[in-house]
């Protein structure tokens, strides 16, 4: 007769998850003492997370005197996996081993974007003549009032040039449109001097300070395990480990000196374009991508008017014939 001991819906939760890994418990053990990753995969490790024991039940199987072949399969289980040292850990850190090359490719990948993304922002030479040019203007309209005469202006700014109107209904941003295409035709083309100008605005600097975080919470996790003491000889995980994490740590350091490079890029280019050091990148990012789809508005807006002129005009002179 099976002899179960843990609650049957938990008890049944765990019989069907470990059902999938075709193993014994002392062969799951044994997998895990050993570090064998060929059948402990990330998905595998996380899912046996799952149906790691509590103390509570560790304690329920252990006081168990009866004999341990009548134990059914999720209290095998658990007691096999008692006696593995701090187990819910380990394999954490064990998924963590195996995911980490690609955290760290992620993270990267997304601390380079956004780093392009500011320099092409401060490096943009198109850029800087369309503000010339806004600024020109500006100051000539304001000639005369205490607005005129600036050095420059916030960005903020950029949103008031769509809602400025001149009494035939131009916009102050089709004007301003109008004059850079006939005087700096090349400034049109990619104002922000990045084609990938948009993308950034997916990577928050929140979420990517997190994401470095959190992997520097796990190295940290992993340097603590590896100063306790590991008793049993197949136990493979302090020599595995700490080799990975020497290599972890010195890969992980050029990473977090990327991120605060770009942490320090992004106060210094929200001062240089006259916002607060504290203003997020993704923020920065959208006043931008506004201003060019506005920009980009204006001028299909201005050459809709072109062609319906010259249409009229068409017309005009089939009907003067």
């Amino acid at each position: 007769q099976v002899v179960t001991l843990i609650e049957p819906k938990r008890s049944n939760n765990v019989n069907i998850g470990m059902a999938r890994f075709r193993m014994t418990p002392d062969q799951i053990r044994h997998a895990i003492l050993s570090m064998d990753t060929s059948v402990l995969n990330a998905e595998n490790l996380s899912k046996l997370a799952g149906f790691v024991p509590t103390p509570e039940e560790v304690e329920l199987v252990r006081s168990y005197e009866g004999d341990l072949k009548q134990l059914g399969p999720c209290e095998q289980l658990f007691l096999s996996l008692s006696v593995v040292p701090r187990i819910k850990l380990r394999l954490e850190l064990m998924a963590f081993r195996l995911q980490f090359d690609s955290l760290l490719k992620e993270a990267q990948a997304d601390i380079e974007l956004v780093q392009s993304s500011l320099d092409a922002l401060r490096q943009s030479a198109a850029l800087k003549t369309i503000f010339g040019v806004i600024l020109g203007i500006g100051n000539f309209l304001n000639s005369g009032s205490a607005k005129g005469g600036a050095y420059g202006f916030k960005l903020s700014a950029l949103k008031q040039l769509g809602g400025t109107k001149a009494s035939d209904g131009t916009t102050l941003m089709q004007y301003i449109a109008t004059y850079i295409e006939s005087k700096y035709p090349k400034a049109t083309k990619s104002p922000t001097n990045s084609p990938r100008s948009t993308k950034p605005l997916a990577y928050e600097k929140d979420a990517l300070g997190q994401d470095v975080a959190r992997i520097r919470k796990d190295l940290n996790r992993l340097e603590g395990q590896l100063k306790l003491e590991y008793d049993a000889k197949e136990d493979k995980f302090p020599q595995v480990m700490a080799s990975f994490a020497k290599q972890a740590s010195t890969k992980f350091d050029a990473l977090e000196a990327k991120f605060n490079k770009l942490q320090q890029d992004s106060k210094d280019a929200a001062v240089f374009f006259g916002e607060k050091p504290n203003t997020k990148w993704e923020d920065l990012f959208k006043i931008f991508t506004d201003f060019v789809r506005a920009f980009s508005s204006a001028k299909k807006e201005l050459e809709r008017r072109a062609q319906q002129a010259e249409k009229e005009n068409n017309e005009l002179h089939l009907l003067n014939k």
